[in-house]
């Protein structure tokens, strides 16, 4: 019994980095990038061109954050990597 309860700690422990960059990327970026977009649309009329460039910019910065709080997960939990 014990032994599984601590498998189970350990998967659950392994989808927190994720989540967590994912979500914080979101607070930080989504508002303040759409509504950047919005105006920049609204003065240029091209709004197929300035989302596909926030879209990149959203990509970019949540990859990125993403492999920073994997980084720094494995390194302050000093869990291998499960791949």
């Amino acid at each position: 019994m014990l032994p599984t309860a601590a498998c189970q700690s350990r998967d659950t422990a392994s989808v927190r980095p994720s989540s967590l960059s994912s979500s914080v990327v979101s607070v930080i970026s989504a508002d303040d990038l759409t509504s950047v977009a919005s105006n920049l649309q609204s003065q240029t009329f091209r709004s197929f061109e300035i989302y596909i460039v926030v879209a990149a910019i959203y990509l970019a910065l949540a990859l990125s954050f993403s492999t920073l709080f994997r980084v720094v997960y494995r390194r302050a939990f000093n869990y291998p990597d499960r791949r």
